[in-house]
């Protein structure tokens, strides 16, 4: 609603005048251009974080299906904090023009002792709080988010390097990132 009102008051504001709509084909060839590398880059993370589940389905059947969403959808709460510092992460990069990077590092050094103990304390916590929350026939939950914490965690440490690389001007790199993760991931499943 807030998107449509906006909308409708930016062109009754152009209508009356008081703004004239002028096309830079330069700088929209570019945004399209980097919209576009950042399109695929999320697409392609989407992918990656979900051919799991088609994977699990296809080697071990619905339940097995049901207990591993439980365990990604905990691994993905988990994220939400290098995702929200990612998020402020990159304009700061953006503006700073930092060439040597520590604004990222010192982000990351700290972002990894923060989610250091959050994980310890989600892998703790676990076994008591899935059954908890889903039930008493979710318990087979539990191992698969165990095995998924470390990959959380170094998925931390990927989410910064994106967010960095692209407040750099660089998300061809954001692409092939997880471009070549899916690939891996998938032969490694289908193959090993």
């Amino acid at each position: 609603a807030l998107d449509l009102e906006i909308l409708v008051r930016t062109v009754v504001w152009m209508l009356r005048g008081q703004q004239r709509w002028r096309v830079d084909p330069t700088l929209l060839r570019q945004m399209w251009s980097y919209g576009a590398r950042s399109y695929l880059a999320t697409t392609l993370n989407a992918w990656l974080l979900q051919s799991d589940v088609f994977l699990v389905n296809w080697w071990l059947g619905t339940n097995a299906v049901g207990w591993y969403a439980v365990s990604a959808q905990c691994a993905g709460w988990l994220l939400v904090l290098p995702m929200s510092v990612g998020t402020v992460l990159f304009p700061k990069i953006a503006a700073a023009g930092d060439p040597r990077g520590h604004l990222t590092r010192g982000l990351i050094k700290r972002l990894m002792g923060w989610m250091t103990a959050l994980l310890i304390g989600a892998g703790l916590l676990s076994p008591w709080a899935i059954p908890a929350v889903f039930g008493e026939a979710f318990r087979p939950s539990v191992l698969p988010l165990l095995i998924l914490l470390p990959g959380v965690w170094c998925l931390n440490v990927a989410i910064g390097l994106n967010h960095d690389a692209a407040g750099r001007g660089l998300p061809s790199i954001v692409g092939v990132a997880p471009g070549t993760a899916l690939l891996v991931n998938l032969l490694l499943n289908c193959y090993a």
